[in-house]
């Protein structure tokens, strides 16, 4: 294996992981009565713009990550020319990350303090 392929190889299982955090998290919303689901008073509070805007943002994220997993020549031109100890760099702190994603997850499902809104993802103090 080659650099490029252990990065990529971390790249995909960090989004994996975050994958399942996430979907662990939601699914102990749902289970405690919570929606996280898109509905009438979302779109009402969020606005048609905010609504679309992150649908589009969520469709060009998960678009361009498929591209680089499964045809990566395809984006080849999009690549940034930065050095290789910047791409490790950035995949410690990838993984770094994940610790203080589970932390804020159970912050936020403890509700201790830091009440979310029900149809916004903005923290009421």
């Amino acid at each position: 294996m080659n650099s490029e392929q252990i990065f990529r190889f971390i790249f995909f299982a960090l989004w994996i992981v975050i994958g399942v955090i996430r979907g662990y998290y939601a699914r102990r919303v749902r289970l405690q009565g919570g929606r996280m689901t898109v509905d009438r008073e979302a779109v009402k509070h969020e606005g048609r713009m905010g609504m679309g805007l992150r649908l589009s943002v969520t469709i060009l994220i998960v678009g361009t990550i498929a591209l680089y997993a499964f045809v990566p020549d395809r984006i080849a031109r999009l690549r940034l020319p930065f050095p290789d100890w910047l791409h490790w760099f950035g995949a410690g702190l990838g993984i770094l990350s994940l610790p203080l994603m589970i932390w804020v997850h159970r912050a936020r499902s403890a509700g201790n303090g830091l009440p979310v809104c029900k149809y916004s993802h903005s923290i009421n103090w």
